[in-house]
């Protein structure tokens, strides 16, 4: 069984694929030719289909890269071919006259009118003909052949040339068919349909490909492809070029070029290699504007990233309001302090003046002594640093989570970017903090991560997405046990890609479901709870937008680990330090 892909043509008969790309897919059984008449076959019947019909062999010939035998049934003459690469003697061994069992693939002729003018037969090997009777060495036939032959072969030659220049001038009409067919194609096919050589200067372009990026045909050829492609998708593009030029299998891919007018257009390009004698000599593409999905999914994970800080506000808002308790009843504290050493400052005041002008009195000494005792310097001296100190504890927590906030839910950048990860999960945490700390004890284990370039913006939305499955998960066996669970979070090197493993203690997910988990809508939470959309989100960030995996690890009862891996792009940048700030 085999897939084929390829352009359409009209063939002699019936149509035909050209230019097709066969895969083979799969195996059956062989399929059971179909006993026929060579009227039926003459009439169109059964044409491209596997037939078997006895009849007389008149002669055999030879054509380039093919064996011609010449055969009669009833009335009607036709013949039957085989590629010079399957002949084999046996086949010699067969003399004229003899009657044989042929079985192969029937291809109906067709004149101007599209109507049946005869058939041939295709064979597969030598095994297809099979010798059913041999004629007697003299017969009448052969007597009067030898008296004609010389004749015959003029005549035959005659024939045989009439035939040959039909068939030179039915090709000719069916290539110019076949070619016209392809530009009609070219030019209105819905995609960017284009052509550029081994130098990516462009050779073609079709109506589309010129609307969309502004340039006529003869502008593009006097291009380089590269001159349109954005400069951080330049090198993808060489990469996914010099591949395809050695051999390796060519995969779409997805690139930013700039129009004429400067507007930025986002296309998904499937390119296939053009052959000319078995060499490579260009690249036929085809390109769709995807900038308005783009611009679509972006906007629905902002609206995601958005709503899941929305649903996550409550606990923010508690998270802040604790510390700005604290600083509040600290300010309250030193406001009335103030008041007391302020009156004990004053006796202080009273009592310099009096010592200048040596007038210092019994009583002005035990006023300043009462003063004093009444506003507990003491205490106030050692409890004012304490609430300095706590106040400002709680100013920075609170700078903490708005920063993380504003870098969470911050609108994206669509272009990548080197970023800290370990920096993006801390936020991240941060952010999520007050879901997690009812239901589990956070872990952190941070490797040495190279900065890695990625969409920080997409990637905080993934992480987040994790951590609330997880914090769902743990809470649902919270309820059942009445002990917290645990969330671990990883990160590290592993080869030539960045690991990050976020794992729970929770149930784990039924086998039942595991192969549903990534679908967009499909949830087991109950309703109001989880839209379904998370980890399908993270699956297309991760691996259609990243070119990374997510993939995961469950045990029923014990727990799951979903780890994402993310490419390093480039091994030259900086690591990003471990986070100096612990999360609890």
């Amino acid at each position: 069984m085999i897939d084929a892909v390829g352009f359409p043509a009209i063939g002699d008969y019936a149509p035909v694929m050209r230019d097709a790309i066969v895969q083979k897919i799969g195996s059956g059984p062989a399929p059971e030719p179909i006993m026929a008449t060579a009227e039926q076959l003459q009439a169109g019947v059964d044409s491209g289909d596997l037939v078997r019909l006895s009849a007389t062999l008149l002669n055999r010939t030879a054509r380039p890269g093919a064996g011609v035998m010449e055969l009669q049934a009833g009335e009607l003459n036709f013949r039957a071919e085989l590629s010079t690469g399957a002949h084999t003697v046996s086949l010699n061994s067969i003399r004229n006259g003899s009657l044989v069992q042929v079985t192969g693939v029937s291809l109906v002729g067709a004149d101007e009118n599209r109507d049946s003018k005869g058939f041939r037969i295709l064979l597969r090997s030598a095994n297809d003909v099979v010798l059913l009777q041999s004629p007697s060495w003299w017969t009448r036939g052969r007597s009067a052949g030898l008296v004609v032959m010389p004749a015959g072969m003029i005549l035959l030659s005659a024939l045989w040339v009439t035939i040959l220049r039909r068939r030179v001038e039915e090709q000719t009409k069916t290539l110019r068919a076949s070619e016209e067919c392809y530009r009609e194609l070219f030019e209105n096919a819905s995609d960017l349909v284009y052509t550029i050589d081994l130098d990516l200067r462009f050779t073609s372009l079709n109506r589309v490909a010129e609307q969309t990026l502004g340039y006529t045909q003869a502008e593009a050829i006097q291009m380089s492809a590269q001159q349109l492609v954005s400069p951080q998708h330049r090198q993808q593009v060489d990469r996914h070029f010099q591949r395809a030029v050695a051999g390796e299998a060519i995969s779409k891919l997805e690139l930013e070029v700039t129009a004429k007018d400067g507007r930025r257009v986002m296309l998904e390009v499937n390119p296939r290699l053009i052959y000319r004698d078995g060499k490579p000599v260009g690249v036929q593409g085809i390109a769709r504007d995807i900038t308005g999905r783009k611009e679509a999914e972006m906007e629905l994970r902002q609206a995601q990233k958005l709503e899941s800080v929305g649903r996550l506000a409550s606990g923010i808002a508690h998270e802040i309001n604790t510390p700005i308790q604290f600083v509040g009843d600290n300010i309250r504290f030193l406001q009335d302090s103030m008041g007391c050493l302020q009156a004990t400052l004053l006796k202080y005041q009273k009592l310099r003046d009096a010592a200048a002008s040596g007038t210092v009195t019994a009583g002005l000494l035990a006023e300043v002594r009462r003063a004093e005792g009444e506003s507990d310097c003491a205490f106030l001296l050692e409890e004012i640093p304490k609430a300095l100190s706590q106040s400002l504890e709680g100013v920075t927590r609170v700078a903490t989570i708005v920063r993380a906030m504003k870098e969470f839910a911050h609108p994206e950048n669509k272009d990548m970017a080197a970023a800290d990860l370990n920096k993006a999960l801390l936020s991240t945490l941060t952010v999520a903090r007050n879901e997690l700390k009812y239901v589990a004890e956070v872990e952190i284990d941070s490797g040495d991560l190279p900065l890695v370039v990625c969409n920080v913006g997409d990637m905080n939305q993934v992480f987040l997405n994790l951590l609330l499955n997880a914090a769902y998960a743990v809470g649902d066996v919270m309820k059942e046990t009445g002990k917290k669970g645990k969330i671990s979070v990883h990160t590290r090197v592993d080869g030539s890609m960045a690991l990050i493993a976020i794992a729970d203690t929770g149930g784990g997910i039924p086998e039942g479901i595991r192969n549903r988990i990534f679908d967009p809508f499909f949830t087991t939470k109950e309703v109001g709870r989880g839209t379904g959309q998370g980890l399908a989100i993270a699956r297309s960030v991760v691996v259609d937008r990243h070119k990374g995996t997510l993939t995961y690890k469950s045990d029923v009862g014990k727990g799951t680990t979903f780890y994402v891996r993310l490419p390093l792009e480039s091994a030259d940048l900086p690591k990003a330090a471990k986070p100096a700030m612990a999360f609890g």
